[in-house]
């Protein structure tokens, strides 16, 4: 009896000196745990306990344990929101290497919680082929200093200046529109691909309820809100390459938009100029396209512009797109990049409804008639049978049957623009300093159904220039003093297409304005009138000799002299012997 008395007086010593042991064990291990990360812990409990009896063990397990059931309830609440999302959230992505999120980026700074969120991000970077752009030309910056000095003085720092943009950082943001709560959640992340690194984001736009209407008339008004504000102008892409993609992977880029050029500034003849547009405008009809379906046709309109550099091909290219509200695609054939495949996704991708230029197709690599090419090849080809001791590689000339990957081959080309798979409900326009340097195959009808052809600038067309540059712009006052000035100003300024007034489409050439130099002061460029302008378009004409100079000479003469017309008359003898000079040593130079 004793004995087992003894015993169990001994067990519950030693659960008793166990318990003791793991209590100042537990302890001692989250101290030690602590001061791996928290170096000085260990000093700062013992502080704690001696001078406030305060033990910070208790208070870190407490804290640990409610971190664990914080993250282990977040986990979960993740997990069940990730299960029911789709069921109760509709949810939009947009990409960034997709042309919709500048729609999405500029509607969003218009937007009053874009400008309320504490979070943003700022820049002016305006060379990325998708960070939105702002405002091409933000009129709001205009300087208004009335002193011609003064004004221009603040011209020079206004021009240096680029828009901030500001819009929402990375992360999740809430707003409402249209009395429902929407959730914009902008992310970015790293794109690496076998050529470079490059950013890339993502935005998510979602809203309770299944219903992706809501959804869809956001990004509609995003749309109609990001082309509004081109207005009137003529909006250029070019074909170039996104951020990270190989060097042959080409996109369709917005370059930049400009106002529309009035037709009545082309130096052309009335009756080629009243024919190309008579012919854009009926192709561009709704029945056009019928009428062309019914009869198996395809609904394709090409154009080439051939003559003289500086006769103004480029110039009627970007009026009649002005005049019809077209966007112009520019690629250029001369570049490296632009590959078979990459010209034929560039067709592949035009839109319904536009212009794609193709400029110098004569220096372009594709244009040497196949004869030629033939002949270059049986050439190339004795030359390499009578080097026996060397196997000479075959000359690729870039013919119809030519593999150069560094170029397009005249067939591929020709099936790129005319073939089964090409793009229709576009016009093609083509230009080139030298037709007979191109393949008959380019010209046939069907490809090119309308030839322009420009010439040296003869007396009418030399008149033209003078007073398009000279006379006045729609809506200016005879004479101006010091209190009309800063109007005056202002209308010169939207003669020269600096406006977001919306132009309907076809409008008529006879509605535009040409196109003025600002007149940044109070003072006048000219006092003459109407009539004396055009005496003295007359009397410049007379002394111009005849289908000699291009009209970009003239005009670029002219232009030294845009305030003073006399001058120029007066200047014309002396600026004729000047250039006849010129071209004389240019072409001793050549030669």
């Amino acid at each position: 009896m004793g004995l087992m008395q003894n015993h169990s007086s001994q067990e519950e010593d030693l659960l008793a000196a166990a318990a003791m042991m793991s209590n100042h064990s537990l302890p001692a291990v989250i101290l030690n745990i602590g001061e791996t990360f928290v170096p000085g812990l260990g000093l700062a409990n013992r502080i704690a306990s001696s001078y406030f009896q305060i033990d910070l063990t208790y208070h870190i397990v407490v804290a640990f344990g409610a971190l664990a059931i914080f993250t282990g309830v977040s986990y979960v609440l993740s997990m069940a929101w990730d299960w029911l999302s789709p069921y109760i959230v509709a949810t939009a992505e947009i990409r960034y290497d997709d042309e919709i999120w500048n729609f999405v980026m500029f509607w969003i700074t218009k937007q009053k919680f874009s400008s309320k969120t504490t979070s943003f991000v700022a820049g002016v970077r305006t060379s990325s082929a998708y960070v939105w752009t702002g405002e091409d030309n933000d009129d709001n910056m205009e300087p208004e200093n009335e002193e011609p000095e003064e004004a221009e003085n603040a011209i020079k720092n206004w021009d240096k200046m680029k828009a901030i943009n500001f819009t929402p950082a990375s992360g999740r943001h809430i707003f409402w529109y249209n009395g429902r709560p929407f959730s914009l959640a902008r992310y970015r992340s790293e794109r690496q691909t076998l050529w470079s690194v490059s950013d890339s984001e993502t935005i998510y736009i979602s809203t309770l309820g299944r219903n992706t209407e809501p959804i869809k008339k956001l990004l509609h008004e995003a749309q109609m809100l990001y082309h509004e504000r081109d207005g009137g102008k003529t909006v250029i892409y070019r074909g170039g390459r996104q951020a990270g993609a190989s060097a042959e992977d080409l996109e369709w880029i917005r370059c930049l938009s400009r106002p529309p050029r009035p037709m009545s500034t082309v130096v052309l003849d009335q009756v080629q100029k009243d024919t190309i547009v008579n012919d854009m405008k009926e192709y561009l009809r709704s029945y056009t396209r019928k009428w062309y379906s019914n009869r198996g046709l395809p609904y394709r309109r090409g154009y080439l512009f051939h003559g003289p550099p500086g006769t103004g091909k480029t110039s009627l290219c970007f009026a009649l797109a002005g005049l019809l509200n077209l966007r112009i695609y520019v690629v250029s054939l001369n570049s490296k990049s632009v590959t078979e495949d990459s010209l034929a996704k560039l067709f592949s991708n035009l839109p319904w409804r536009c212009i794609i230029l193709l400029e110098d197709i004569d220096s372009a690599g594709i244009t040497a008639k196949r004869i030629e090419v033939k002949e270059e090849e049986e050439e190339s080809k004795e030359k390499t049978e009578a080097k026996e001791d060397v196997k000479a590689p075959s000359v690729d000339t870039g013919g119809a049957n030519s593999t150069n990957p560094r170029g397009i081959t005249l067939s591929a080309f020709l099936n790129i623009i005319d073939g089964v798979a090409s793009s229709e409900g576009r016009i093609l326009v083509m230009t080139t300093n030298h037709i007979e340097k191109l393949d008959p195959a380019i010209l046939r009808p069907g490809r090119v159904d309308v030839t322009i052809r420009f010439q040296f600038a003869n007396h009418e067309m030399t008149k033209g220039i003078f007073q398009a540059i000279y006379r006045n712009a729609e809506g200016e006052a005879e004479k101006v003093n010091d209190k009309d000035a800063k109007e005056n100003h202002h209308k010169n300024h939207e003669a020269n297409g600096h406006t977001h007034k919306s132009i309907s489409k076809g409008e008529k050439d006879e509605l535009f304005t040409p196109l003025l130099p600002p007149a940044r002061s109070k003072y006048r460029q000219h006092n003459k009138s109407e009539e004396e302008i055009e005496t003295l378009a007359t009397k410049f004409a007379d002394q111009m000799p005849l289908s000699e100079f291009t009209p970009a000479e003239i005009q670029g003469f002219l232009l030294r002299h845009k305030h003073d017309p006399q001058a120029a008359v007066d200047g014309v003898v002396k600026f004729v012997e000047t250039l006849r000079a010129e071209k004389e040593v240019q072409k001793k130079g050549i030669a």
